[in-house]
């Protein structure tokens, strides 16, 4: 009896070595396949930590580095809603226009009026209870645009950052970007309300340089708040353009500085930086991807692993003994290389390719956290795809004004707007973007994400209208 019990339990111990073994190995694999492919990223030249990061961002060429003129303005843009005389007027001002509609997305202490509530695209001038106050507020910050406006357009910006510090949401000089660039929005409203046309194109100007500050940051955030800037501005112009006439000479400078910033468009650096980002939560604590990726628009509490509740810690143990985390890490590595391909691609192409990787995500345990980062990455193209169409439209539509300018009279155009006006085609479909004659003015716009035309609705398609 003794003999069968030892027997039963050599064999269990080599069942038990064997799994041992097994398990090891498996393990070691996949830990080789995921070293090998991080060799492999480090001799294109690309960083695979945050520390390395730092170097690849800072080593980047300049010619000129502006950000200490950009911090400089950002230490005097900083005032809270509500505690000014522009802040009381438009509030007053909003109970009684109807004009304007109250967007409050997130409780940020920003510049009042562009801040907090938005003037629409097109309508009457502003009430003369706030045209005084916004005079005002604009002499009050001259100081502040004076150093805006005199960062030249060429020059480039790396903020000092450091991105070893990734998960401590030290973001002050976006947010601060995003008062600057709402006191230059601001002055573009001033500019049309007195109708001084050259102010509102350098205003305009320093405003698409101000953005553009931000083209080689490796940041998803920067990514975002780079477009909202960027889609401001266009929104901002159409009011200009809606209400003042402009000469050829000013048409083409809007229209280049449109040009440079689609141009500068890209989300590789972005890629980049979330890639580093989640090789250090991979190796460390994988818990703070999902906390990280999912509260990009507000500053959000870290959340780690050894603070989740019993159940939550297990289960991250679980899944990190089970091997699951390392192919989750291994497939989020070939994921992204092939999106870092496709965001090299011109549009459409690069929304196609972005859409064929989806395929190869499972949404299960063994991608549980790289299906964040995923959705993370598809949103940027998704995103740039729809700045530049607003972009587009806004360049399609000053082609159309300067052709009026030289023809006297708005072009008759089908619904398509031809190559010979306006070469660029529609980012979402590759088509030339559509017309449509309203009965004072036009509308150029791109059908959107859902590739439906809905006839320029401005709720469903990315319109950009001019009605005189």
């Amino acid at each position: 009896m003794a003999q069968v019990t030892l027997h039963k339990a050599r064999r269990v111990l080599r069942v038990c070595l064997v799994f041992a073994v097994l398990y090891i190995g498996y393990r070691l694999t996949l830990r080789w396949m995921i070293e090998a492919k991080l060799s492999e990223i480090r001799k294109q030249g690309c960083p695979v930590t945050l520390a390395e990061l730092n170097s690849w961002y800072s080593t980047a060429p300049l010619t000129a580095n502006v950000a200490s003129e950009y911090m400089r303005a950002f230490a005097r843009c900083n005032r809270s809603w509500g505690t000014n005389t522009l802040s009381q007027s438009a509030l007053a001002v909003t109970n009684s226009w109807p004009y304007w509609i109250g967007q409050v997305w997130m409780q940020r202490q920003l510049l009042p009026v562009i801040g907090m509530l938005t003037l629409p695209a097109s309508g009457p001038p502003l009430p003369r209870a706030l045209r005084q106050p916004l005079a005002e507020y604009i002499s009050d910050y001259q100081e502040t645009l004076g150093m805006l406006h005199s960062v030249p357009p060429t020059a480039g910006c790396r903020y000092p950052i450091d991105f070893r510090r990734w998960f401590e949401d030290e973001n002050d000089h976006l947010t601060s970007l995003r008062c600057c660039a709402d006191l230059l929005r601001l002055e573009i409203v001033n500019g049309v309300e007195n109708g001084d046309v050259q102010s509102t194109v350098d205003s305009f100007a320093a405003l698409g340089t101000l953005a553009r500050s931000l083209k080689d940051e490796p940041r998803d955030l920067s990514v975002h708040v780079r477009a909202h800037v960027e889609e401001d501005a266009v929104y901002t112009l159409q009011r200009a353009l809606n209400r003042l006439v402009f000469r050829d000479t000013q048409l083409s400078e809007l229209d280049a500085v449109l040009k440079q910033l689609e141009a500068d468009e890209q989300i590789r650096p972005a890629i980049v930086g979330q890639r580093c980002m989640a090789n250090e939560a991979y190796r460390t604590d994988p818990w703070l991807m999902k906390t990280v990726i999912t509260n990009l628009s507000s500053p959000p509490r870290r959340t780690r692993s050894s603070e989740l509740p019993f159940w939550g810690r297990a289960f991250n143990t679980a899944l990190r003994v089970s091997g699951l985390v390392d192919m989750d890490w291994l497939m989020y590595l070939r994921v992204t290389e092939m999106n870092l391909t496709a965001a090299e691609l011109p549009f459409p192409q690069r929304l196609e390719q972005i859409e064929d990787s989806k395929p190869g995500i499972v949404y299960g345990l063994t991608h549980y956290f790289s299906r964040i980062l995923f959705n993370e990455q598809h949103w940027m193209v998704q995103r740039e795809a729809r700045t530049a169409s607003w972009i587009r439209c806004a360049r399609a539509a000053l082609a159309i004004e300067r052709r009026r300018i030289a023809t006297g009279e708005l072009p008759s155009l089908s619904a398509e707007i031809p190559s010979q006006l306006f070469a660029e085609s529609d980012p979402f479909t590759g088509r030339p973007l559509r017309f449509k004659k309203l009965a004072t003015g036009y509308t150029v716009y791109s059908i959107g994400r859902d590739a439906v035309d809905d006839g320029g609705d401005g709720k469903k398609d990315i319109t950009f209208t001019v009605e005189r």
